[in-house]
């Protein structure tokens, strides 16, 4: 008997009576969820990648003078120029990206397009307004300097600099602050003359001497605390500083340059310490703020026009043997001398009589 022939059974496939447009909407719905859930991932990868990046600080280095320029790596330039050149490319792609730094070898000048950095002068520090420096710092075996919004920029010089040279800051605008190295003794001529840009100076306790026209107009110091080893302002040191409003001097100095304070307009009062023995010439020449002065017993000297034009003094007591040179005090003001007991004495003829003519 032949066997019986299998009856072949239909299966049924699942959604076979589901509409097809149902069963459409499903699976893009599906695949829609699945690109949403992608895109959220690459989203929180990319915010943590934005939030890592300032961690990781970015810098190149400029290769020391007669260096192969064939042979240098990558993160090493040529020059300063091409360092500086490859921040503003940096910048341009990363307008509010983190920092960027300059590290310099050696203290060779070395030429930014408008001035030169290093060798002892740094006006090559004020770079050109016309580009964004914000967030680059530059590192010398001298100093660091950190750029922030239109070309401003602080300095922090490092320890064994014990010298500030001439002209070493002159014209440097955009600087707001400096902090100077404990064994400094010595501020140059027109270390920072124009310097329109710094508002107070503390200098360091090692500070000894500041020099010719260190700091010659810089209009927008407000302050400065002096050392107390300061020994000598030098002539015109701190001429033009209008915004200065009161001066507080170190009890060791000895004597106040010529013009060393000429037309600080924003003095309105002067206590001079013990030890100081000569204002040179012109040295308060027109600080026509200036209200009240104290002068020391020990004072011996005061130079012609000393306090010349200082419209705001009415009078001034001297002590007994101070020598006064012609035109010291403005037209009017009511001079007084103390006697050596400590009284005063209204030796106006005595005075006039030792005024050299």
């Amino acid at each position: 008997m032949p066997p019986k022939k299998k009856t072949k059974v239909q299966e049924s496939r699942p959604f076979e009576k589901l509409d097809e447009n149902l069963i459409r909407n499903v699976l893009e719905r599906s695949a829609g969820d699945g690109r949403r859930e992608l895109d959220d991932q690459r989203t929180i990868s990319k915010v943590f990648a934005r939030a890592g990046k300032p961690l990781a600080r970015r810098w190149i280095a400029v290769a020391p003078r007669g260096s192969n320029a064939a042979g240098l790596p990558a993160h090493v330039k040529r020059t300063l120029y091409e360092a500086l050149t490859e921040f503003l490319y940096f910048r341009r792609a990363n307008p509010t990206g983190p920092g960027f730094e300059i590290r310099l070898p050696d203290n060779e000048p070395r030429g930014t397009g408008w001035a030169v950095i290093g060798g002892g002068q740094f006006r090559g520090l004020q770079l050109s307004d016309e580009y964004r420096w914000n967030g680059l710092r530059i590192v010398t075996p001298e100093l660091d300097v950190v750029y922030g919004e239109g070309s401003r920029y602080s300095v922090v010089m490092k320890e064994g600099l014990t010298t500030i040279g001439e002209r070493a800051f002159a014209g440097c605008t955009g600087l707001t602050s400096v902090t100077f190295p404990e064994g400094l003794t010595t501020i140059g001529r027109y270390a920072f003359a124009y310097c329109t840009g710094l508002t107070s100076l503390i200098f360091p306790a090692g500070l000894t001497n500041i020099g010719e026209k260190a700091f010659y107009k810089c209009t927008g110091l407000t302050s400065m605390t002096f050392p107390a080893g300061l020994t000598t302002i030098g002539g015109w040191a701190f001429h033009g500083c209008t915004g200065l409003t009161s001066l507080t001097f170190p009890a060791g100095l000895t004597t106040i340059g010529e013009g060393a304070f000429v037309r600080c307009t924003g003095l309105t009062s002067l206590v001079l310490p013990s030890t100081v023995k000569t204002i040179e010439r012109a040295a308060f020449w027109r600080c026509t703020g200036l209200t009240s002065l104290t002068f020391p017993e020990g004072l011996t000297d005061i130079g012609e026009g000393a306090f010349r034009e200082c419209t705001g003094l009415t009078s001034v007591t001297l002590p007994k043997n101070c020598f006064v040179h012609r035109n010291a005090f403005p037209a009017g003001c009511k001079i007084e001398r103390t006697t050596p007991a400590g009284g005063v004495d209204m030796g106006v003829t005595e005075l006039y009589g030792n005024l050299r003519f």
